[in-house]
């Protein structure tokens, strides 16, 4: 543990310098006695495989003493994905993260107490309308998803009552991020929609959206991250989305390109001064660009008359 100053606030550092349960009772004895306004967490990175400092950093997160302290705390992840990031959103009101050179800054929201029940893990139904058949509760999910798709977007699927009627129409896929209860009862928390775009020459992720008490926990990235992962068991060499504001955020860090350069310098700025940009991921360099489909294109120039 070291403790040092910063204007007049006492700041101590907890990292990888610690490497036994022994240190670390004794360290944060030392850190509460000495009334400091900041606390910094370090996970630390590159550790050496037996390092004791993983284990210690998890415990020291989730315990008490930090849980409870009235300063500020800064938790220091290694990675985004890290086994301890979910802890550190529920414990933080703020992430800053480092993405092409940007610094990027999101709130965390809090979720109301028991909105996850026993926080269970959630889990991804791929194939939902197909699922839905057999399965009641899966039913009641993709009701969940056509109210949550008629919320977020204007263009609800082209005047479709339902997210099924939509998928047959337009060939997608809908993938769902739930979470069930002790009693089998599924909760949604994210959903997505995706097809495979031959005139894109790769898989088109068509909708993301998160309930507004689910977001800001990582529902997002974890559909994106499980598209991503999706697109390396396929023969697709890319993955295509037509990002709103937020979700450029997150596809910026899984490693999505601007297919407009000029979009990317506007990724720092507020939200609320930028629009929606295409966005791909590629596994392998293109020869050439694939022109977006012409429905696409129609879809986009109408969306910008409308702004006017």
């Amino acid at each position: 543990m070291t403790r040092s100053s910063h204007r007049q606030l006492g700041v101590a550092h907890l990292g990888p310098q610690l490497q036994s349960a022994a240190d670390l009772a004794a360290d944060i004895a030392e850190v509460l006695s000495g009334r400091p306004q900041v606390v910094i967490l370090d996970e630390g990175a590159g550790e050496a495989d037996g390092s004791a400092w993983p284990a210690l950093f998890g415990e020291l997160l989730q315990g008490s003493a930090i849980q409870s302290f009235q300063g500020a705390v800064v938790v220091c992840l290694s990675s985004e994905g890290s086994a301890q990031e979910q802890t550190a959103r529920d414990l933080c009101s703020v992430c800053w993260s480092a993405t092409n050179g940007h610094l990027l800054t999101e709130e965390v929201a809090k979720a109301p107490a028991l909105t996850v029940p026993e926080r269970a893990e959630p889990t991804f139904v791929d194939e939902l309308c197909a699922a839905s058949a057999s399965n009641p509760d899966y039913a009641s999910l993709l009701s969940q998803v056509t109210a949550l798709a008629a919320d977020c977007f204007d263009d609800f699927e082209d005047g479709e009552p339902t997210i099924e009627a939509a998928a047959k129409r337009l060939g997608w896929t809908v993938v769902a991020l739930v979470s069930t209860n002790s009693i089998g009862k599924s909760q949604l928390l994210a959903y997505g929609t995706y097809c495979q775009e031959s005139r894109l020459g790769g898989l088109y992720l068509a909708r993301v959206a998160v309930p507004q008490e689910h977001r800001r926990k990582g529902y997002a990235s974890q559909l994106v991250s499980w598209m991503v992962a999706r697109l390396q068991d396929s023969s697709s060499k890319s993955l295509w989305v037509h990002a709103k504001p937020l979700l450029q955020i997150v596809a910026s860090k899984l490693g999505f390109s601007y297919l407009d350069p000029a979009c990317e310098a506007k990724l720092a700025m507020p939200v609320d001064q930028r629009e929606s940009a295409w966005m791909a991921l590629r596994l392998e360099p293109e020869e050439a660009a694939h022109e977006l489909p012409k429905r696409l294109r129609r879809q986009m120039a109408k969306k910008q008359r409308d702004r006017r």
